[in-house]
């Protein structure tokens, strides 16, 4: 499965990046961080090694962009985009930058804070809806089951309606790299 995942590398976001690689081979996983040194460690993990990594800062949208059009011109638009939201402050802005800009692919958001933050992410969603006319599919899995979390992607694939015509690239009058 075609993957994003968002978050910081340490624990939940670099073991879902791990699953997935393992659960599908052949298909391109990236790991979007603000987190350089953690980016940094993860590509030298026993089974990262295929793992694409992505420095963005939430905070500053523009190298989200940079991040989404670097990844979207090398594989496409991802199959679902996981966000990882652990104990972190901040992680869940990441959320909230990001669901505009997919493309109508799906948001799996998981981690030990996924819980506490659903009504909030189900309401910017819902906003997002009404601005833009339409919002990613979604689902919440709390916790770090890593079999909860290909499931839940699994499914949110089955059903999430699929574009028509692919979207056309982010376009951002910054470079980040």
């Amino acid at each position: 499965m075609n993957c994003l995942v968002a978050g910081r590398p340490g624990g939940t976001a670099l073991a879902v990046a791990g699953a997935f690689l393992a659960a599908a081979p052949e298909a391109p996983v990236t790991l979007l961080s603000d987190d350089t040194d953690g980016l940094l460690r993860a590509v030298e993990q026993p089974g990262l090694d295929r793992c694409e990594v992505l420095w963005a800062d939430a905070a500053v949208p523009a190298t989200v962009d940079d991040a989404l059009v670097h990844r979207r011109m090398l594989h496409g638009r991802p199959d679902v985009v996981v966000v990882v939201i652990d104990r972190e402050r901040g992680t869940g802005d990441l959320v909230a930058v990001l669901a505009p800009r997919l493309g109508g692919a799906p948001l799996l958001v998981t981690g030990d804070g996924a819980a506490a933050r659903a009504q909030e992410i189900s309401a910017l969603l819902a906003e997002l809806a009404v601005e833009q006319g339409s919002a990613p599919v979604h689902v919440v899995v709390p916790g770090h089951d890593l079999d909860a979390v290909l499931r839940g992607a699994a499914e949110l694939v089955r059903s999430a309606p699929q574009p028509a015509v692919p979207p056309a690239p982010l376009l951002s009058g910054h470079c980040a790299h």
